[in-house]
């Protein structure tokens, strides 16, 4: 059985310039993609635990496909339909196939910080379902159905804190994601939804180190605390 299986999701919009509104002046794909390597599968490695790296890229042949495609430890996954829900729906199927003990979804509008690969294992095996992007919504709303029932506790390297939801970039143990995929894969793209109901039908907590090991980069949404425009590999 591997021990950690990454699934990146990309594809190739906003490769070579940002044509989405809220996107930082240092947003770049190429980037996100060379953090999540070193910064997660290169550190879960050298912790001595077996890691896939396996993407999922939904588009046609690409400067971006073809700086994927060179690394030789990534398992490429193809699809060309331009479809956000079919695309994470595939990434489902993927994990579905695959004996590891936990599993990370990452979408390609991400960075990961130096030590994110060890958080996630420290996460993982305490707390089986984690993110590593501390969400700014958590602190400016009101709306959170955890809204005062929320928890603080600590790991060897972090403090960690329960969060009402996140995107759909989150990590989960085995056991986990095999009580949470049926409702995944319903739910989708509706990734807030997901979260309440593990939490409100099957009292699953999704924790979060403080501060955040990664961040969506779209302003204004970045994991607090954090330069995000210094991390770069």
């Amino acid at each position: 059985m591997i021990d950690y299986t990454i699934i990146y999701r990309a594809c190739n919009s906003e490769w070579n310039s940002t044509d989405r509104a809220g996107r930082p002046p240092y947003f770049c794909k190429k980037n996100n993609f060379n953090t999540l390597i070193n910064f997660v599968f290169k550190e879960i490695l050298s912790l001595g635990k077996t890691c896939e790296l396996h993407v999922l890229f939904d588009g046609e042949n690409s400067e971006f496909l073809d700086y994927i495609s060179s690394f030789n430890f990534v398992i490429l996954h193809r699809i060309n339909v331009k479809n956000n829900s079919v695309s994470l729906n595939e990434t489902y199927k993927i994990a579905d196939q695959i004996n590891s003990s936990n599993f990370y979804f990452v979408e390609d509008d991400y960075l990961h910080r130096q030590g994110a690969g060890r958080i996630l294992c420290e996460g993982l095996d305490k707390f089986g379902l984690i993110t590593l992007y501390d969400h700014m919504d958590r602190y400016t709303r009101n709306d959170d159905i955890t809204k005062g029932k929320d928890e603080i506790q600590l790991t060897h390297s972090s403090h960690w804190r329960t969060s009402e939801s996140t995107t759909c970039t989150w990590a989960a143990s085995k056991e986990i994601y095999e009580k949470v995929n049926h409702r995944a894969k319903n739910l989708l793209l509706y990734d807030r939804e997901f979260f309440r109901q593990n939490y409100l039908q099957n009292q699953i907590r999704l924790w979060v180190p403080i501060p955040g090991y990664s961040s969506h980069v779209h302003d204004p949404y970045q994991s607090p605390l954090i330069d995000w425009s210094q991390v770069k590999c």
